[in-house]
């Protein structure tokens, strides 16, 4: 089969509740917002000498957490009713993803009016800031390594650390897209090592 011209775009949708990636990445998440929080309050209330209260007040958090996650579990269930649509480009630049849930264009947009009208700023934010995640992409030359997960036709592109985005494919063109997205990798990994190369040089 061919390869297709860039810049390459399809359409795609996958689950939410019932997809193991997804409840990968939430459950990174919330670990990593337990983490932080935990870690910051624990030294804070070592630092007032009050070790006593450490425990009762990493239980609350915990309580707290597992509140959110269970929400987001039901929104993603409820109101998203467990699919999410996106549009996938892969240019000669990179890979973007953008949402194409109207669902949650709409939630975000209520959230940033109905913040600013509430004069919440937290509520604002968030729905701002959720806007700014309806379009997320990553640049061929940030890509260090390239997960395949074939059976679920699934795509993870990763920096020096972390999965920065997750390529979801259709039966028809996982083949192309694999090939594509590893080749144009390579070629982020090349321009990377000669740009290295050439400021160790001058």
């Amino acid at each position: 089969m061919p390869e297709p011209e860039l810049p390459f775009s399809w359409d795609t949708e996958f689950s939410l509740v019932t997809d193991r990636f997804v409840l990968y990445d939430g459950a990174k998440l919330f670990a990593w917002t337990y983490g932080i929080v935990a870690v910051l309050f624990t030294a804070i209330f070592l630092l007032q000498g009050e070790p006593r209260a450490v425990l009762p007040l990493l239980g609350m958090f915990a309580l707290a957490v597992a509140g959110l996650a269970l929400l987001a579990i039901a929104i993603m269930a409820v109101i998203f009713r467990n699919r999410f649509q996106a549009r996938i480009t892969i240019s000669a630049h990179g890979v973007v993803v953008e949402s194409r849930s109207r669902v949650g264009r709409i939630l975000n947009r209520v959230a940033a009016i109905g913040g600013a009208l509430g004069r919440s700023p937290t509520t604002a934010g968030a729905g701002l800031l959720a806007m700014s995640s309806e379009s997320v992409g990553i640049e061929w030359t940030d890509v260090r390594r390239v997960r395949q997960h074939a059976d679920q036709l699934v795509l993870s592109l990763m920096n020096s650390w972390r999965v920065v985005l997750r390529i979801y494919c259709t039966p028809e063109n996982y083949d192309q897209v694999r090939d594509l997205v590893t080749r144009q990798a390579g070629a982020g990994t090349a321009a990377r090592a000669g740009r290295a190369a050439a400021g160790g040089a001058s």
